[in-house]
């Protein structure tokens, strides 16, 4: 869904078009791939090219220097929270992945 190229999808499209990729990717054959942050659902605008693509998960001094969302800076804090609503939702979406289609990295799926 997301990646350090473009600017991430809920900061354009919003947080429910993201968890409709989110699940896309998760239930696609092959390994699910999430872009760092979309577990936390960091949500900072701009991309590589503007150098907003590297939100941290933990308090950053190099970030902090930076006016990044309206809400404040996301690096001013330890931003790994297993009990954020995107955490949660991944999480759920792996279990069911892993209850319904276990083996769908085997070459016989």
């Amino acid at each position: 869904c997301n990646n350090h190229d473009n600017w991430r999808m809920q900061t354009l499209a919003g947080s429910e078009q993201l968890r409709l990729c989110l699940a896309v990717i998760s239930f696609w054959p092959g390994t699910p791939v999430h872009y760092a942050g979309d577990e936390q659902g960091l949500n900072t605008p701009g991309n590589a090219l503007d150098g907003w693509a590297r939100e941290e998960l933990s308090a950053s001094m190099a970030w902090r220097a930076l006016s990044t969302t309206p809400s404040g800076n996301p690096a001013d804090v330890d931003n790994f929270d297993m009990t954020s609503p995107s955490y949660l939702y991944l999480q759920r979406l792996n279990a069911l992945r892993a209850a319904y289609f276990g083996d769908f990295e085997s070459e016989q799926c």
